[in-house]
């Protein structure tokens, strides 16, 4: 029997990049016994998984602690993959999370983890372009549809029955969806009330009260966050970016919910929309200009039939290069290490780590001292506040 590479994927905490872009797809893999694959939270990594290990991907290592585990794993002759979906060095001070990514010791804690990795392994062409000269090669893959299900896509609503619009995504896109789509919904309220509905899921733009539409709070959790969103039976997708090199970094996601939940997406016109959005065939490219977004979700209103196609187009695409075996099989083509590559005989007691084991909110207490000094209460009051404002 041939042996299986074991594969160690680590990030501070199991988020929605960690499992949409690497575990569930190397989970996949695992469980058809092509690799030996887990995944264990940064300050859980032990000795023991070090030495066992042939492959460890860092999934938008930050930390000092994950620095060190790269370092050592760089020691020991492990292949180390370093996995971004986002521009991690330039994020804009207007993201909830600019505080701790501009950070100089974080920055510099990025800088030295890619440098002692072997691979990039990233989402978009952009980001692949600004960081593959840290590393000795690099990788552009898609991630899976990971709400696909075999459930049909319905035929146009009951004429009686409400056109559903719905929007998901995080609470940083709060302000440019305040700028872009009030005077949107009021348009399309004024003219369809007894036609649509508009739902929020993440982001609570401040209209939502003015306009009475329905909020549904962020959830962090990918699971329940995918049982929610399928179950809301949304018509039309509401994913508006703004333009700018940062957010031209990050991946088409709302391309892989909307049209694996059915729903017939309207997109900024911008980059990455633009890589996979063939408009009016998959989705609606829009600019992003109130007049243009007005007519754009007029027409799939007015054009029923439109609407449908767009929704069975998208969910065949998805069907067809977007499901978790065509991307895990895309995966380890690309990273051949994942498979082949065995690292040297490793013995546990001559690991240079610390792997006592740690209380998680002691460290991320020691470890927002150590790096912000001074100026730690001010980020933990920020932190909190942020907290109480994405939960409620």
């Amino acid at each position: 029997m041939k042996k299986k590479t074991k594969i160690l994927a680590i990030c501070q905490s199991k988020i929605p990049s960690a499992v949409v872009g690497v575990i569930k797809s190397l989970d996949y893999l695992s469980k058809k016994g092509v690799i030996d694959f887990q995944f264990v939270e940064s300050i859980n990594v032990t000795k023991t998984l070090l030495a066992e290990i042939d492959t460890l991907i860092c999934i938008r290592g930050a930390e000092e602690i994950e620095l060190n585990i790269v370092s050592e794993c760089k020691r020991l002759g492990k292949y180390i993959i370093y996995f971004i979906d986002d521009d991690l060095l330039n994020v804009p001070f207007s993201a909830k999370c600019s505080m701790y990514f501009n950070n100089e010791i974080i920055r510099n804690n990025i800088y030295k983890i890619m440098k002692l990795s072997h691979c990039l392994w990233t989402t978009n062409k952009n980001i692949d372009y600004k960081y593959r000269g840290f590393f000795e090669r690099s990788v552009v893959l898609d991630a899976p549809a990971l709400l696909l299900d075999s459930k049909e896509i319905c035929c146009q609503n009951k004429e009686n029955n409400k056109i559903v619009i719905g929007f998901c995504g995080g609470i940083d896109h709060k302000s440019f969806l305040e700028e872009l789509l009030d005077d949107t919904i009021k348009v399309i309220l004024d003219k369809y009330s007894n036609k649509v509905k508009f739902e929020f899921m993440g982001a609570r733009p401040s209209f939502i009260e003015k306009y009475s539409l329905t909020y549904i709070p962020y959830q962090k959790d990918h699971k329940i966050y995918a049982e929610i969103i399928k179950s809301r039976g949304w018509d039309i997708g509401l994913a508006p970016l703004p333009k700018s090199e940062f957010h031209s970094c990050k991946y088409f996601n709302k391309f892989l919910e909307y049209g694996a939940i059915g729903a017939a997406g309207v997109y900024s016109n911008v980059e990455p929309y633009t890589y996979i959005i063939k408009n009016g065939f998959n989705g609606i490219l829009v600019d992003n200009k109130t007049e243009d977004w007005i007519r754009a979700i007029t027409y799939l209103i007015e054009n029923r039939n439109v609407m449908y196609s767009i929704k069975i187009n998208a969910k065949k695409q998805l069907e067809r290069d977007f499901s978790i075996s065509s991307i895990a099989n895309d995966i380890i083509s690309k990273i051949p290490e994942l498979t082949e590559y065995f690292a040297p005989y490793c013995n546990e007691k001559k690991i240079k780590f610390d792997n006592r084991k740690k209380n998680k909110f002691i460290y991320k207490l020691l470890s927002i001292l150590k790096r912000e000094g001074i100026r730690a209460p001010i980020y933990i009051v920020k932190r909190i506040l942020l907290k109480i404002k994405t939960n409620f």
